[in-house]
């Protein structure tokens, strides 16, 4: 849960849509975007702003992406257009936009294994929707899943703040993260292929009534890049029951074969083996890359949304997520063996 701004929308927002007579309810999960839940009737909507990191053009991508996977009958979201049929509407603080509402579950943290099969083979199909799909992106952002660039950036944000004592459990932090880093496998050369670039568990909307995926959420990040990153970035999210706010988190060795055998089921007809080996190194590469990035925001204190139910600031929890995705790391290194072997057996290589 993040914390939010409570601030209602814009009025002139509610009108492009004729939603003024709507109930606004704050969504309190993610941390990036700002969202609503506006239900008029037996009709229920999001509305979002925006996050500053993204532009406008993003939602030309999600639209052309989205009306894909529709067509090929992988469950989504789909953009509704304002009264003047534009997919965004600018105000005076940002840009929003209304999506149609998937209803269903949502999990913060995966325990059951039927959960994580379930979750690997809707990203497998929803991978596998796309690899026909030819786009050029409106809206790119550079340095996504670039775990060197912002080990490079933790190393010079240590420096600027190593004799600074406000800042000394990030410096001891930043330390440990720089010499995990150190001893990360090369990144091998992969297919650059159409992603969603975050598929932590929040942005799986599951069937109540069994454990089915009906749509893949928050798609900002739609993007090109490699299944190392996208993967890694999954698994970390869902084989860690403890989930991001607990200090000792740890990797589940049967969540993630229950996870990878589901991605199996739905890719092994066009994944490669370079990227099949290269799963369970991404998914400890990326753990290590989001726990920079939480430290780095731990000297920033400038961009994630954080929960102001359990603490006290934004300082306050990115101090904790740091702690739990380096441990994260550590602990998908130590095992790193037996998932060596759920992925070899779940892929049938050796």
């Amino acid at each position: 849960m993040a914390s939010h701004d409570s601030a209602q929308p814009p009025k002139d927002v509610l009108d492009a849509w004729s939603i003024s007579n709507a109930t606004i309810t704050p969504i309190t999960v993610g941390l990036i975007n700002r969202s609503y839940l506006a239900t008029r009737g037996t009709e229920r909507f999001v509305l979002q702003r925006l996050h500053p990191s993204f532009s406008a053009a993003v939602h030309l991508d999600i639209e052309a992406i989205t009306k894909h996977l529709e067509n090929k009958g992988v469950g989504t979201t789909r953009l509704l257009p304002t009264q003047s049929g534009a997919l965004w509407q600018e105000a005076h603080d940002g840009i929003w936009r209304l999506l149609r509402h998937v209803e269903g579950l949502v999990h913060s943290e995966v325990r059951d294994q039927q959960v994580a099969h379930a979750a690997g083979r809707a990203v497998a199909d929803f991978h596998h929707a796309l690899l026909d799909l030819k786009h050029t992106f409106h809206n790119v952002r550079p340095g996504v899943h670039d775990t060197l660039l912002y080990l490079n950036k933790l190393q010079i944000l240590l420096r600027a703040h190593r004799l600074d004592p406000e800042m000394e459990p990030f410096v001891a932090l930043s330390k440990a993260i720089l010499m995990h880093g150190k001893q990360l496998p090369l990144e091998p050369p992969l297919p650059q292929r159409l992603i969603h670039g975050d598929l932590k568990i929040t942005n799986l909307i599951f069937d109540p009534a069994c454990p089915e995926v009906r749509a893949i959420i928050d798609l900002d990040t739609l993007a090109r890049g490699t299944l190392d990153a996208e993967m890694g970035d999954a698994f970390r999210s869902w084989c860690n029951p403890k989930g991001e706010s607990n200090v000792a988190a740890e990797i589940d060795v049967q969540l993630f074969a229950a996870a990878v055998t589901g991605y199996a089921q739905g890719s092994r007809d066009w994944i490669t083996d370079s990227e099949v080996h290269a799963l369970r190194p991404g998914t400890e590469r990326i753990a290590l890359e989001l726990a920079s990035r939480f430290c780095i925001d731990g000297f920033e204190d400038s961009y994630f949304g954080w929960d102001a139910s359990r603490f006290a600031s934004r300082r306050e929890h990115n101090l904790v997520r740091t702690q739990s995705q380096l441990s994260l790391a550590a602990s998908i290194r130590e095992n790193r063996d037996a998932l060596d072997r759920e992925v070899a057996r779940a892929f049938r290589v050796h």
